[in-house]
């Protein structure tokens, strides 16, 4: 049995680590910033004190761990903070870093890549045993970012451009898998669907479990920079939204990968099981 740190516990991937590793009889320490106030959430896991910009709490958090989930925050100085957990492993003792990343980080073609791109080096580098784990675009982000409106609409300056969505429970199981065994030390593994669905096709397969007419809307870039102005995004996060936007239109994440298959033994979820399971959260 491991003893693993789980960073970004409260997020929608890393709450999913959590309970793959519960399950699986792991002990798992959760970072969090407040750990009276976790107790609840986590059943089955230990909160632990954890602020990204305390050196002090990470070094404490890590000690005593044999493997970390790495999962830092969107924010523009993520690397800083990847850097820092590195470092604080490594004095810790920690055994293994499991790093959440992004689908083509590879080829640091956006802003976003050439930051996970940086921060899988210092990891890569540490002398640790390591996994990075690139994800394609989740399912769930039609729930918490871009969900259809009143009137079934959803504006995306996207296109017919096609993305091999992912569940984040699937993103989860191999964390598991790869956070206690060693099959995949030193190797880069995108995760995806294993389908490729526009939003447009989203949006059929959402009508379909819904009952209600949903269509995606496709808008100039500009309108689309606009309305994330109007959100009040600084204009690092404005542009980091745009380029994903970008990586979909140009089917740039619409390959599949058999990955999710041959680390945990099932298949990944489907987006159409996705959709039904989450019916209630689009209809309005």
């Amino acid at each position: 049995m491991s003893k693993i740190l789980v960073t970004g516990a409260t997020g929608t991937v890393g709450a999913e680590v959590v309970k793959a590793l519960v399950k699986k009889g792991e002990t798992v320490l959760v970072a969090v910033r407040d750990v009276e106030k976790s107790k609840a959430r986590f059943p089955g896991a230990t909160p632990v004190r954890f602020d990204w910009d305390d050196t002090a709490s990470i070094e404490a958090a890590t000690r005593g761990a044999d493997a970390v989930f790495l999962l830092t925050p969107f924010t523009d100085i993520a690397v800083g903070y990847a850097k820092a957990l590195v470092a604080a492993a490594k004095g810790a003792g920690v055994k293994k870093i499991v790093k959440l990343s992004a689908v083509g980080a590879e080829t640091e073609g956006i802003q976003l890549a050439k930051w996970h791109r940086e921060a899988e080096r210092a990891v890569e580098g540490s002398g640790l045993a390591w996994v990075t784990l690139r994800p394609s675009f989740f399912m769930t982000n039609f729930v918490a970012f871009y969900p259809p409106d009143k009137e079934g609409a959803m504006y995306l300056p996207t296109g017919d451009g096609k993305a091999a969505w992912i569940d984040p429970r699937d993103i989860a199981d191999v964390a598991a898998e790869a956070l206690t065994r060693s099959d995949w030390d030193g190797q880069a593994l995108t995760l995806t669907g294993s389908e490729a669905l526009s939003v447009g096709d989203v949006a059929a397969v959402l009508s379909k479990h819904t009952g209600r007419a949903i269509k995606h809307v496709d808008i100039p870039v500009e309108a689309a920079r606009s309305a994330l102005k109007g959100f009040g995004m600084q204009d690092w996060m404005v542009d980091a939204m745009l380029d994903l936007h970008m990586v979909l239109k140009n089917d740039w994440a619409a390959a599949t990968t058999s990955v999710v298959r041959d680390v945990t033994g099932h298949a990944p979820r489907s987006f159409d099981a996705f959709a039904k399971e989450n019916a209630s959260a689009f209809k309005g």
